[in-house]
């Protein structure tokens, strides 16, 4: 198998604000997201969590996890049985060092004490069951740094808001909107969501920040002379205000289009996806099979936890 460099990160915000990975919100706060979970193993995937660490919604960062859980339904699941399901996944198919690796957590947000204790325990008791040794990183990360990087998340995600409008939010809102947001990617396949994120109609996009600077100028103005404000400013306000709701709607519905076009493409490819997923496992069951013989062999696998992983390895071929 070859060595894979390995990290795997669970944040509670998007932390690389790049990340085109993806995640309505409920009228029951326990079903809304207030937290967002970031699991890397090579594969990458974003959780969003409601406040009892259920799964709420799921995106790939990138093709790998695209492909390796095509087939996984995470949503409703806890934050625990998420991450069991990944490592094991990731490690059947070859995307962990079997020779030890070292698992970073980052954690910030609300009610995180236990979601942090809990998942660090899980990580390191399905390594254990691996028999592969791991190192454990718990890193904090400040507010400040928290806040910028779930603003550069939520642009990302909606290109139509306001910039300053966004770094005004608060976190909690911030997340909620992530969370909308990314639902509407549920289900797509990684470079489905990169070219939808990426220059998706830039020309409209533009017309959308050269309207608002046209607003924002207006709006400048009106302040400035109060209700000294001639009567053609203020008409002028108007339209441009009307002319910037349309807009945003165009390309909210456009974007929704291409949204539904994507979803009709890997409803159609999915098969496919499983398939690469099978075919990946079956590359990396020789040395993976090793590695649990040895593992037995040296007394770090018992016999129940060799036959765990071997029922694992044959039921994901079958699946």
């Amino acid at each position: 198998m070859k060595k894979r460099i390995i990290t795997l990160i669970v944040a509670i915000c998007l932390i690389i604000p790049c990340m085109l990975g993806l995640i309505a919100c409920s009228c029951d706060d326990n079903k809304t997201a207030t937290k967002t979970m970031k699991a890397s193993i090579n594969p990458e995937l974003t959780f969003s969590l409601d406040a009892n660490n259920k799964i709420t919604s799921i995106s790939y960062g990138n093709s790998d996890a695209g492909r390796l859980f095509a087939n996984v339904n995470f949503v409703g699941k806890d934050a625990n049985t998420a991450i069991q399901i990944m490592i094991e996944q990731s490690a059947i198919s070859g995307h962990i060092d079997l020779n030890g690796d070292e698992i970073t957590f980052e954690f910030t947000g609300e009610d995180v004490d236990k979601l942090k204790t809990d998942v660090e325990a899980k990580a390191k008791e399905v390594f254990n069951k691996l028999g592969v040794k791991i190192t454990v990183k718990v890193e904090e990360i400040t507010a400040a740094a928290k806040h910028t990087a779930l603003v550069a998340t939520a642009k990302a995600l909606a290109p139509e808001q306001d910039v300053e409008a966004l770094d005004k939010m608060t976190d909690a809102e911030l997340i909620k909107l992530i969370d909308k947001k990314q639902k509407d990617y549920k289900d797509l396949a990684y470079d489905q969501i990169n070219t939808i994120q990426n220059g998706f109609d830039k020309l409209l996009l533009d017309a959308i920040d050269t309207i608002r600077s046209t607003v924002n100028e207006l709006q400048a103005n009106m302040d400035k002379y109060g209700d000294l404000v001639p009567e053609t400013i203020k008409t002028q306000f108007k339209q441009a205000k009307e002319e910037l709701d349309a807009k945003i709607q165009e390309f909210l519905d456009k974007r929704d289009e291409a949204i539904a076009k994507a979803k009709e493409v890997i409803a159609s490819h999915k098969d496919a996806l499983v398939k690469a997923y099978k075919q990946e496992v079956s590359k990396a069951e020789t040395t993976f099979k090793s590695h649990l013989d040895t593992a037995k062999a040296a007394g770090t696998m018992t016999q129940e936890q060799y036959n765990y992983w071997i029922n694992l390895v044959n039921n994901n071929k079958a699946a």
